[in-house]
């Protein structure tokens, strides 16, 4: 093999192996938008997983990519809440330092269901992408790897406006005053 053949494939070899070695940003996204619950992972903007788990619940590990190893313990708890206050979903992301995942477990439309967790923050449903948990990762040699954005979408439900609430009222009150005139007409 020549050596500029050589040289070439060696820059090739490190090339791949430096932009494994620092991802960078990496962009977790948990999206319960239809009921069917996916998570995709995006490393500097472009996606590089997409699982989609379906169903109503997400109860799993997430491996830390390249073989990168939690820099410190965290717990997100969130009780996830309709526009009338009521708990929709519930969302825990832990992680335990060193380790080389973090564990979801998302619950979702639990209608019905007496479900809320204790000592749990609350957010609102919004219909937009909404971060829950950020957390960085470290090489074997316990130099800064990766940075991680976790986020969650969740369908809002829609509530009626003030003024589509008056104008609706307004309809049926004409509709009464219509119908009193017409029976007192007849």
């Amino acid at each position: 093999m020549n050596r500029a053949l050589m040289a070439l494939s060696l820059a090739a070899a490190l090339s791949l192996f430096a932009s494994q070695a620092s991802a960078g940003t990496i962009l977790v996204q948990i999206d319960d938008l239809t009921d069917n619950i996916v998570g995709n992972t995006y490393i500097n903007g472009e996606l590089v997983q997409s699982a989609p788990f379906g169903g109503e619940s997400l109860v799993a590990p997430y491996t830390l990519w390249n073989t990168g190893f939690l820099q410190s313990t965290f717990s997100a708890r969130l009780n996830i809440r309709e526009a009338d206050g009521s708990i929709s979903d519930t969302f825990i992301l832990t992680g335990v330092a060193a380790s080389t995942a973090i564990n979801f477990n998302f619950v979702s439309d639990t209608d019905g269901q007496p479900l809320a967790l204790i000592d749990a923050t609350s957010i609102f449903e919004t219909g937009d992408w909404q971060t829950v948990a950020t957390f960085n990762s470290l090489n074997a040699a316990g130099a800064p790897l990766d940075s991680y954005t976790v986020q969650f979408r969740s369908d809002a439900e829609t509530v009626p406006e003030p003024v589509t609430l008056s104008l609706f009222g307004a309809g049926l009150f004409g509709a009464m005053a219509i119908r009193r005139r017409n029976r007192k007409a007849a």
